[in-house]
């Protein structure tokens, strides 16, 4: 995961209001993916299941 850790900075940015991740529900990071998300101000907006990829979802986040 260190994409997102080293992005830190970017998901500061007041610019960014919005963030489109591909994220497999049963990945081990799930959950911490989307608790640096919400620390950094983003909500689940919208959500779409990836066709024949069971438990991977396009998600939209917005910062609120």
């Amino acid at each position: 995961m260190p994409f997102l850790n080293g992005a830190n900075k970017v998901l500061q940015s007041e610019g960014l209001k919005g963030i489109i991740f591909e994220l497999n529900e049963i990945d081990p990071n799930f959950k911490t993916i989307i608790l640096i998300l919400k620390k950094s101000s983003f909500t689940e907006e919208k959500r779409f299941k990836v066709r024949n990829e069971p438990n991977l979802f396009n998600i939209f986040f917005l910062r609120k």
